[in-house]
């Protein structure tokens, strides 16, 4: 037989529970709130009606079928069947409940034709709740609980902040991964409409994904899910500026650089090519040098899942770009200091003493460097996209075109220029490297002028054309050949 009791001249009937006031004790009132809201979003793909009955006294309702008493009262018990259900046993009202109770809230539950006022009483020291129950009521549509004793304007604004309405805008969206956010959800992850944390990393969006699997307390996502569903969402951004603003994101340490399995569409591909040309891509930084070098800029991304993805739609990335180089340099047809013309013979000796004479590369030599095979003459015709100054640094080689071998002044400053790669390992477009030129062309000078006997203190001057160079006295010039004193400090990085 059911035990019943009368509380406030209404007949309940009673039954005891093992749910403990210590159940979920880390959650808070946020965490009730969210439960009902979950199961109401579960229930209708809507929030709850929100009913202010005083400022300390609040009802939730839905107009959804409802659920029975037993599905009440039973743990694991739920008529919840799809996967994609926020909620996984249908816990979250009696978990709510128990939650507010602890607070010291007042709590109503009505569905169908029953209500209920869980109550709390002590069992061998322990705070366990008791359920109050009434049957046979006149029926209502959906379900409602009623909250006295709360706030109501804090809950109305948790509800506000914490739930994402319809219609928010959005960058992109995947019927069964998620929504990109913009606006002010921008920074925030939700799963299905529900807050589940800030995002820590910058980031010029938010996320809503579906079936991100969660911890226990719904504070956070599974990371290797979270970066698998931000890479497949990717392919759904296709406003322009979204994109421009994706793209830049890529270049550094931001949420959506930590995307896998990334997928772009070609809107990428468009937007790429519009601010960066025939640039290619790369993760590798040092990288950069070499593919400078060899005639190309490059645009440095986070991650390899991100030039993977870029490389998809049609942007090659830099080692892509260099191994093609090197099936070029394999092609260069080259030719001995004896096949060379006799002046390119005087030009290329000439230059080559001139650098020696500094010692500056030793224990390396220009000359040595070609008896060696460090350095090759090549002939073909230049690929101008590829050598601008038709002079190339690969793999511990060198190799110069003789078109280079127009005057001493040009030898020697591409000579030089490979020499730095060669022997210094500076990559173009360094401070290394500017410094390591500086230091060479105080040294040329300084032994082209000690060759007559005068200590010169180097000075750099700009023509009006904005080249640097240094001057040398004007009675010099007539001693000593004047190519040999018109080292131009030209930024070779830009060769």
């Amino acid at each position: 037989m059911t035990e019943t009791i009368v509380v406030d001249k209404v007949e309940w009937k009673r039954k005891e529970t093992t749910l403990t006031l210590n159940y979920r004790k880390q959650w808070g009132l946020w965490e009730a709130i969210r439960e009902i809201e979950q199961n109401t979003l579960d229930e209708t793909e809507d929030v709850c009606k929100f009913t202010k009955i005083a400022k300390d006294h609040i009802k939730l309702s839905d107009s959804g079928k409802g659920f029975t008493l037993a599905q009440f009262f039973l743990l694991g018990v739920s008529e919840k069947s799809s996967g994609e259900a926020r909620g996984q046993y249908g816990e979250g009202l009696k978990i709510a409940q128990v939650i507010l109770k602890r607070l010291g809230h007042e709590v109503i539950v009505r569905s169908r034709d029953w209500e209920c006022r869980p109550i709390v009483e002590d069992f061998e020291g322990y705070q366990v709740i008791t359920y109050l129950y009434r049957e046979n009521l006149e029926p209502i549509k959906g379900s409602e609980i009623e909250i006295i004793g709360v706030d109501a304007n804090k809950v109305k604004k948790l509800v506000d902040e914490r739930i994402l309405p319809t219609g928010v805008e959005i960058a992109g969206g995947h019927e069964h991964y998620g929504k990109v956010l913009k606006g002010k959800y921008a920074g925030k992850m939700y799963q299905r409409r529900i807050y589940v944390q800030d995002i820590h990393d910058k980031t010029s969006f938010g996320y809503d994904f579906y079936g991100v699997t969660l911890g226990t307390d719904r504070l956070f996502g599974a990371p290797w899910e979270i970066k698998a569903y931000t890479g497949i969402l990717m392919q759904t951004i296709t406003n322009p500026e979204d994109v421009d603003t994706l793209i830049e994101a890529f270049k550094r340490d931001t949420f959506e650089a930590q995307a896998e399995q990334l997928f772009l569409n070609d809107v990428f591909k468009e937007r790429f090519i519009m601010k960066y040309g025939d640039r290619v891509i790369s993760a590798d930084e040092t990288l950069r040098g070499k593919v400078s070098h060899n005639g190309r800029k490059m645009v440095k991304v986070q991650t390899e899942h991100i030039v993977r993805a870029f490389e998809r739609i049609g942007i090659k990335s830099a080692t892509t770009f260099l191994k093609e180089q090197d099936k070029k340099l394999s092609k260069f047809e080259t030719v001995t200091f004896d096949e060379l013309p006799t002046k390119k013979q005087r030009i290329f000796t000439k230059a080559c003493e001139i650098i020696d004479k500094t010692e500056y590369f030793e224990p390396y030599t220009a000359e040595l460097m070609q008896e060696n095979n460090y350095l090759y003459l090549i002939k073909n015709k230049i690929d101008k996209r590829s050598f601008s100054m038709g002079n190339v640094y690969d793999g511990g080689k060198v190799y110069i075109h003789i078109s280079c071998l127009t005057s001493i002044e040009q030898a020697v400053y591409v000579i030089v220029h490979e020499m730095i790669h060669l022997v210094k390992g500076h990559d173009d477009v360094t401070v290394e490297f500017e410094s390591t030129l500086q230091e060479f062309q105080k040294a040329l000078l300084t032994s082209l002028l000690e060759k007559e006997g005068v200590s010169f203190e180097t000075k750099v001057y700009s023509n009006s054309d904005g080249k640097k160079f240094v001057p040398i006295p004007a009675k010099f010039q007539s001693k000593v050949e004047k190519n040999y004193y018109k080292v131009r400090l030209v930024n070779m990085a830009e060769g």
